[in-house]
């Protein structure tokens, strides 16, 4: 997943290129709204020493201009192993692609995408 890849580099910048200009990102300490802020927070929380980041998608439902998938997630802060759940919605802007693999749908880029990330 591109977003997990950006994360574990600690790209905030290729992180926050993933979400539309006005994407939104839910976490437990709040909604996160426009790539801007996205990429700002991103930067504070490999200030904090998030890293590690896995994402296994367990489900992924696709409607006519719209794709969402479900999992778990696992990643550190510092030395210390946390977990938990995501859902994800892809929804278009310009135009896009899905191609489908046993772990999920992979969007292939033509256009933007706007993200929802309720991760950690």
């Amino acid at each position: 997943m591109q977003f997990a890849t950006a994360f574990n580099r600690q790209d905030a910048a290729a992180a926050a290129a993933l979400f539309s200009e006005d994407g939104i990102r839910v976490t437990p300490q709040g909604i996160i709204q426009g790539r801007d802020a996205i990429q700002k927070d991103s930067d504070k929380r490999f200030q904090s020493r998030f890293h590690d980041l896995s994402i296994t998608p367990l489900i992924a439902r696709g409607l006519s201009d719209e794709v969402w998938e479900a999992g778990e997630w696992t990643m550190k802060i510092g030395d210390q192993s946390i977990r938990g759940y995501l859902a994800m919605a892809l929804v278009t802007e310009d135009c896009y692609q899905f191609r489908v693999s046993p772990r999920g749908f992979t969007p292939v880029r033509t256009g933007h995408m706007g993200y929802t990330f309720p991760l950690f």
